[in-house]
């Protein structure tokens, strides 16, 4: 679980929890909704209240079958998106488009 409200803009623990095969729960906010897929990995809280997060732990809690296959599609995702490695690929391909949109943008101003 990942009670925290603060819009944490991205966060290490559900990503931790996840390569470790366990599903999270947490509320909307901040970066939460970057990594954890409401639904397959994990359940984003409906409300920012002490019932709403109780809620989803005990749908986790009450089926075992769900919360293993969440935990699986979690650390399937981890390895696949998040690892460092693969972000470092990811973060320099955005940056090289981004330099190429700029210099493109740049290109039309001057002709």
């Amino acid at each position: 679980a990942v009670p925290s409200v603060w819009a944490e803009p991205f966060g290490l623990v559900g990503l931790e929890a996840m390569v470790r095969r366990r599903p999270v729960v947490a509320f909307d906010v901040g970066g939460v909704s970057d990594w954890l897929d409401d639904g397959r990995t994990g359940i984003l809280a409906k409300e920012i209240t002490p019932q709403a997060l109780a809620e989803a732990i005990g749908k986790l809690l009450d089926d075992r079958d769900l919360a293993e296959k969440m935990g699986l599609e979690g650390h399937r995702r981890v390895l696949q998106d998040f690892m460092p490695g693969i972000a470092a690929k990811k973060i320099e391909a955005s940056m090289e488009k981004a330099v190429r949109g700029a210099a493109e943008n740049e290109k039309t101003k001057t002709e």
